[in-house]
């Protein structure tokens, strides 16, 4: 407490010794984002904002907003509205004089909303940090920002929490501890397992990475993101089930057909004729395909991946049904060309699928 007073004070010590701690953290969490594929364009922590908030006590003085425990000392303000069944209060003075979380986090918003001249802020956080989110937008709606008028759910990107993730090293689980089990997981499979494509050694650990990561990404996205869920290893790494693996093997096994039949010249789908495709297992899949726009549009409204997810699973399981009973070999030419695209398009639209769940789909396993 007494070393975050210096900071606030500007003490220079106590500022580098943060700087540093900033600094060392921050590269330890680019390193592990760059892995998943994610770049930031911008990083901007609360702590950054010590000194704003002090701008934004200021500010609820001179409204005559805040108020100060008598017994205490911590300075709050009044969020409570007629609507509510219970008051709510804020508190954003500690006794010392010292900003707290909620303080900084306003301070944060005001600067963003000046720098970036957004209409929209989502803080993507689990969620038992709602009623904080709560605080935050009653504190700026008491400060003016009419900006700030939003709607809860769409401010605060809310979700679950992970149940029962352990490794080998133990019980206490980082991020770096899953990736590099998932990765060790699927390269010792390849390696087993006679069907495996990737021979070069240096390929099949950036196979392995990218299995690994697509079974983390798939599994955690697949469920609504207000639900908790059981991590499982067991469940994460099946290739048959509804998960990542299941997703790139059916990328895969589209382009290899594909690649296999690259001497028929097809047409391009858009506009396309399809008067040979009659068969159910055909028209079930262009009926799904169909739907993709409809899913993202859903997937985008409600903030919700899930979506996505399932109607990748459900195109995997409409490809391998269609690629069992639609030959493209030994077909007449004309159906060849036309079962060749259909599934050239179910091959571009899982792609994209996979691409925008930030999964770089597999040619080859």
């Amino acid at each position: 407490m007494k070393y975050f007073k210096r900071m606030e004070e500007g003490d220079e010590e106590a500022l580098q010794f943060w700087k540093l701690c900033r600094e060392v953290s921050v590269e330890e969490y680019r390193k592990m984002y760059e892995r998943l594929g994610i770049n930031f364009t911008h990083i901007h922590g609360e702590s950054m904002y010590s000194k704003q908030s002090h701008d934004v006590i200021n500010d609820l003085k001179t409204k005559g907003l805040l108020l100060y425990d008598v017994k205490t000392g911590v300075g709050y303000v009044d969020l409570t509205q007629p609507q509510d069944n219970v008051p709510l209060y804020g508190n954003l003075v500690k006794s010392d004089g010292t900003s707290l979380y909620l303080t900084r986090d306003v301070a944060a918003a005001i600067d963003r909303r000046l720098k970036f001249s957004c209409e929209k802020f989502h803080y993507v956080v689990e969620n038992g940090q709602h009623l904080h989110f709560k605080q935050l937008l009653r504190v700026l709606r008491l400060l003016g920002h009419w900006w700030a008028m939003h709607l809860l759910d769409n401010v605060h990107i809310k979700f679950g929490r992970v149940e029962g993730m352990s490794s080998r090293q133990g019980d206490v689980v980082i991020l770096k501890d899953i990736l590099d089990e998932a990765r060790s997981q699927m390269l010792q499979r390849m390696r087993t397992k006679t069907t495996t494509k990737v021979t070069e050694e240096k390929d099949q650990e950036a196979v392995a990475e990218a299995l690994g990561l697509s079974a983390i990404i798939v599994q955690d996205l697949k469920e609504y993101r207000n639900n908790n869920y059981k991590f499982s290893w067991e469940r994460m790494l099946n290739f048959n089930g509804d998960t990542g693996l299941f997703l790139q093997y059916t990328h895969a096994r589209l382009h290899s057909l594909v690649s296999n039949n690259a001497d028929l010249q097809c047409p391009s789908s858009v506009g396309a004729d399809f008067k040979s495709l009659q068969e159910n297992s055909a028209k079930r899949l262009v009926q799904h395909l169909g739907r993709f726009d409809e899913v993202l549009l859903r997937s985008y409204s409600e903030f919700e991946p899930c979506h996505l997810v399932q109607y990748l699973f459900m195109l995997g399981r409409l490809v391998n049904v269609a690629h069992d009973e639609l030959h493209v070999k030994g077909a007449q030419l004309e159906i060849a060309k036309d079962r060749l695209t259909l599934f050239e398009s179910a091959r571009t639209v899982l792609a994209i699928g996979l691409k925008l769940l930030g999964i770089n789909p597999l040619n080859h396993i």
